[in-house]
């Protein structure tokens, strides 16, 4: 029974997880190209990307809020009259992808034109010097202005997700990265523009990502009919509000962050914060792309079978994706316990921070596996299109965060404390999240009794 599931998990998950690890390992290298610049260089695209990660928040649950529906309706749910049976499976997905990327490109045109003209307050809020400043104002001025292109090219891979077509996105993903890595080395060498070429060359790969993926989507979506930009207030109103409870807790998680960072220096040694960067990268290169890549498989079949009404399925694909999702971060624990002190002894010959390092990894590692399973039921959440809770359920366990923090600075723990604070978050987040997708709220009443556990 259990192979049908883990089997479509795995072909939805690997080029999620391949996407994922050639982002990584991209962003490495272009962190490399600009060190050749300057360390302001380097100061300037690391707050740029914040900036850039937090604003786009609210694009990223657009594109996962319509991936939802697009494979609720290739399950056959009717979005628009409930109680009706779906006639038309591909009018609907068409519809449904339409209103997904009319909605993206409002937010990324209003997004792109806010980011140009308070490109220089942004930046100001991190108190760094004028150099780095006019360097990060550069840069997120030319990238965040193209914002569109980004979040086009993520809600049309949602598309393609939502139509189980993964393997499109892994192809425009590698593709684009290709062509981004010869376009930084151009633009930042031989033509000498900096920050500014580095800038352009992420803009000119993403057009390139963007324009692959929607030839593949107009493929996928709209093979026999014409591509038509026709809004239905219906659809937009459900993805708007499937979205902003998701955007919400993504923002909360990114303050949980920063929080942690600011409690860091507050609490610990400059030794201790080179220890916490080292340790962050390595598990980064491992952990993120696993997790992410594998969970996010979960959201289209989690929402077909919901669109079929086979609720069981639903359940039993979240089952087996924690399953596996236990396995591997297990896997991944011994093998970072095993080689965690080769591997940090790259980054640093200083014993001291090498054994704080190994430390920390093993607790990130820990914690990256509550993040998995958390993340497997919020991605079964999102799937259902469920998110009743959620923002109560993220205020809860940020204040709980915060008031840890709070009590470790006042009391004046050592940096330790912040990673059971932490800990501590995630399992709140973890245990929210599973009660909200197995109490079942997102079944029908009606159907909740005929669903076997």
């Amino acid at each position: 029974m259990s192979l049908p599931y883990v089997k479509n998990l795995w072909k939805q998950a690997w080029p999620n997880i391949l996407t994922q690890v050639f982002q990584l390992s991209l962003n490495l290298v272009d962190a490399v190209f600009v060190a050749k610049i300057s360390l302001a260089a380097v100061s300037a695209v690391g707050i740029c990307t914040t900036i850039l990660g937090t604003i786009a928040t609210v694009a990223f649950s657009v594109s996962n809020s319509t991936c939802a529906f697009v494979a609720q309706s290739t399950g056959g749910k009717n979005l628009l009259k409930n109680d009706e049976p779906l006639e038309n499976r591909d009018d609907q997905i068409r519809l449904v992808a339409v209103q997904g990327l009319i909605l993206t490109t409002v937010l990324g045109l209003l997004g792109g034109l806010a980011i140009i003209c308070f490109a220089h307050e942004m930046v100001s809020y991190f108190s760094v010097d004028a150099q780095t400043s006019a360097e990060a104002s550069t840069y997120i001025r030319i990238v965040g202005g193209c914002s569109i292109v980004t979040w086009l090219m993520q809600t049309m891979g949602a598309i393609l997700r939502g139509v189980q077509d993964s393997t499109s996105v892994f192809q425009a993903g590698w593709r684009m990265n290709l062509i981004h890595l010869p376009l930084d080395y151009l633009f930042i060498f031989p033509l000498h523009q900096g920050v500014r070429g580095a800038a352009w060359a992420t803009v000119l790969a993403t057009t390139f990502g963007a324009v692959y993926t929607w030839r593949k989507m107009l493929i996928k979506a709209f093979s026999y009919v014409g591509f038509s930009m026709k809004v239905n207030w219906t659809l937009q109103k459900k993805i708007i509000s499937q979205s902003l409870p998701n955007a919400v807790s993504l923002l909360a998680g990114w303050a949980v962050a920063n929080t942690f960072n600011y409690a860091m220096l507050k609490l610990g040694s400059e030794d201790a914060f080179a220890a916490n960067r080292i340790a962050w990268q390595i598990k980064n290169a491992i952990d993120v792309a696993w997790v992410v890549g594998f969970s996010s498989a979960l959201n289209p079949l989690v929402a077909e079978q919901y669109g079929m009404k086979n609720y069981k399925n639903s359940l039993r694909y979240c089952n087996w994706a924690i399953k596996v999702m236990v396995g591997a971060c297990g896997f991944l624990l011994t093998l970072e316990l095993l080689t965690g002190k080769w591997i940090i002894q790259i980054f640093t010959h200083n014993s001291h921070i090498a054994h704080m390092s190994y430390w920390m990894l093993m607790m990130l590692v820990i914690m990256d596996s509550i993040w998995g399973i958390y993340m497997c039921a919020k991605q079964s959440l999102n799937g259902v299109t469920y998110n009743k809770w959620l923002i109560l359920t993220d205020l809860i366990s940020s204040i709980c965060f915060c008031m840890g923090v709070w009590i470790a600075i006042n009391n004046q723990w050592n940096y330790q404390s912040l990673y059971f604070v932490e800990m501590g978050y995630w399992l709140i987040l973890c245990i929210f999240a599973i009660l909200r997708f197995y109490g079942r709220g997102w079944i029908p009443k009606d159907k909740d009794s005929a669903v076997g556990s």
